[in-house]
């Protein structure tokens, strides 16, 4: 599926995610990121940064709930 990153610059079909510790982030300790091949691979597109993993999860859960309902459409992250 077509993925707007976060910052709005960046555009990117993505088909796997993955919530990530966010080393170093003073406050957005955690991410989600949306990578176009495989979870292991460079190139992920940062989709957004949270303070917590449990918002983070609840990110994904809103994109797959979107996913279910708009096959085929673009997801845009809220900008921070």
């Amino acid at each position: 599926m077509w993925i707007m990153g976060e910052n709005g610059t960046e555009l990117a079909e993505v088909k796997f995610f993955k919530v990530v510790k966010n080393i170093g982030g003073k406050d957005k300790k955690w991410s989600l990121v949306g990578y176009p091949q495989a979870i292991d691979t460079i190139g992920g597109i940062i989709c957004g940064y949270f303070s917590d993993e449990d918002r983070a999860i609840a990110a994904l859960e809103k994109l797959i709930a979107f996913i279910e309902e708009n096959p085929g459409k673009v997801y845009r992250f809220d900008k921070p």
